[in-house]
C-alpha cells in the first residue's frame, strides 16, 4: 500500500467522526506482542501500549483463546441475572485488596462517577450529615463526565461546556496545610490519583497519601482513590489506604493492563 491510503482514511474519518483526537500520521493494520505494523507494512515497537492497556501485549493467544472460548458461550445478558463469571472476577480483585465488595461498570469515568456518588451518599444516608463537596488535586484528571470534568477542575478540558456542576473544589498537590484548610462541613471526600498522568506521571509519596488518609479519618469524610495508576492495590507501595478504589480497563482514560485493552471497568 502507499501513502495515499492513509490519506484516503484520514479524509474517511474527516467526514464520518467527531475531532476529539489528535491523531499520529500513522494508521495501524496490526499487531503482535509488543509490534504493531502500518497500512504500508513498516513495524514499530509500540511503546504507547493503547495508551497504557495491552500490556500483555498485542493478539496476545491465550487471551485470544480465553475471549473465543467465552464468545462462544455467553455475551451479555445484563445485571438482571446471577452470573458466576463475574463472582469469580470479583473473589480474585477483593483478593488483592482490603476491600469487601466490588462494584462493575462500563468506563473510568462511570467508576469515577460511582465513587462520587457513593461518598456523597454514605455521608448523606449513613452518616446524615449535609456533605456533597469532593476535593481534588490539581493536575488532576478524573473523565470527561460532567461530574468527572467538574472533578478533573482544569480549565481546558471544561472550556465550552459551563456552567460545569458545583461541589467540587481543587487544591494544591503536596501541601497538607491547605488541603486540611480547604476540608469544611460540606465536605464528603477528598478523589486523588496516586500516580497522576494527565499531571506528567506524578507519583504520590508515601509520606503525602497517608497524611490525606490520616486527615480524612480524623475528619470524618471519605478517601476514594481514583485512577492514573494501572496497579489494583498502588496503596501499599505509595502509602494511605483509601475507601473506595477504582480499576478501569477500557480505552483512555480507564482501562488498563487488567483486561489487557478488552473494555469492563469497576
Amino acid at each position: 500500500m502507499t501513502t495515499s491510503s492513509l490519506d484516503t482514511i484520514k479524509a474517511r474519518e474527516e467526514s464520518l467522526l467527531c475531532r476529539t483526537y489528535g491523531r499520529y500520521p500513522v494508521s495501524i493494520a496490526s499487531g503482535k506482542g509488543s509490534r504493531v505494523t502500518d497500512l504500508d507494512g513498516k513495524e514499530y515497537v509500540d511503546l504507547l501500549a493503547g495508551i497504557a492497556v495491552t500490556s500483555l501485549g498485542h493478539c496476545n493467544e491465550e487471551i485470544a483463546q480465553v475471549i473465543e472460548k467465552q464468545a462462544r458461550k455467553l455475551i451479555h445478558v445484563s445485571n438482571l441475572f446471577y452470573q458466576e463469571e463475574q463472582l469469580e472476577l470479583a473473589e480474585e480483585l477483593l483478593s488483592l485488596s482490603h476491600f469487601g465488595k466490588a462494584f462493575f461498570c462500563n468506563s473510568g469515568a462511570e467508576a469515577n462517577e460511582a465513587q462520587i456518588k457513593l461518598a456523597r451518599r454514605y455521608m448523606q444516608r449513613v452518616k446524615n450529615v449535609d456533605a456533597y463537596e469532593i476535593i481534588t488535586l490539581d493536575k488532576a484528571f478524573h473523565g470527561r463526565t460532567y461530574a468527572t470534568m467538574a472533578a478533573t477542575g482544569q480549565e481546558r478540558f471544561q472550556d465550552g461546556f459551563a456552567p460545569i456542576p458545583d461541589g467540587f473544589q481543587t487544591v494544591p498537590w503536596g501541601d497538607l496545610n491547605v488541603l486540611e484548610a480547604a476540608i469544611t462541613p460540606k465536605t464528603a471526600a477528598v478523589l486523588v490519583e496516586i500516580v497522576q498522568g494527565e499531571g506528567g506521571i506524578r507519583p504520590m509519596h508515601a509520606e503525602y497519601a497517608k497524611g490525606i488518609e490520616a486527615l480524612c479519618r480524623e475528619k470524618g469524610i471519605l478517601f476514594p482513590r481514583g485512577r492514573g495508576t494501572r496497579r489494583p492495590v498502588p496503596y501499599r507501595q505509595a502509602g494511605g489506604v483509601p475507601s473506595i478504589s477504582i480499576l478501569s480497563p477500557t480505552p483512555f482514560p480507564g482501562p488498563r493492563p487488567s483486561a489487557n485493552g478488552c473494555p469492563w471497568a469497576l
